[in-house]
């Protein structure tokens, strides 16, 4: 049971990062992410109790306001621009962060940051018990939690029994990469 609360916050994460993609370019998701290795600093420095030298914390200060000044020049409410090129009017996406994206990637790093934390003072916890067997735990919950609303959209869309197939679309190149990850 000790593992449910790292696995729900990894499953808050994972689901919270694909809904960022709305609400900000890809490129922006990727540097304004790296906020999570600033979080999770903070938290391990008040959680675990572990101090940071000067350079770490002069890193960690420099990482913050890179990305703050990045998020600064890309905040804007709209994504697209529409262009003129040759006598055909294009969409093109252009860097971007709208005001909700921001919330929500400050949430997905500190939901980031305290699961990491949490989910290693767990380990140290136990550290009687195999790191395998303590992985298993966390992974089965996590699937646990990621196919009930896989299974329930699947199921919210399919008219009828014969139409469940939680495997639509699949094809050999996706067991492929299944089966590498």
């Amino acid at each position: 049971m000790l593992y449910s609360i790292p696995a729900f916050l990894y499953f808050l994460n994972n689901n919270l990062a694909v809904h960022i993609q709305i609400h900000m370019d890809p490129t922006s998701y990727q540097i304004l992410s790296n906020f999570k290795i600033f979080t999770t600093a903070i938290l391990y420095r008040l959680i675990m109790k572990k101090h940071l030298t000067k350079q770490q914390w002069f890193a960690l200060i420099l990482l913050f306001f890179g990305g703050l000044t990045y998020s600064l020049g890309t905040f804007k409410n709209s994504p697209l621009i529409p262009m003129t090129i040759t006598n055909s009017t294009v969409e093109i996406q252009e860097m971007y962060i709208r005001p909700l994206g921001i919330s929500m990637i400050a949430i997905y790093c500190t939901l980031s940051g305290f699961a990491g934390v949490y989910n290693e003072w767990i380990l140290k916890r136990n550290y009687s018990e195999s790191l395998h067997l303590q992985n298993i735990f966390l992974y089965s919950y996590g699937t646990f939690l990621n196919l009930i609303p896989a299974i329930s959209i699947v199921i919210a869309n399919s008219k009828t029994v014969k139409d469940v197939n939680l495997f639509h679309g699949f094809t050999v190149y996706t067991w492929l990469l299944v089966l590498t990850q």
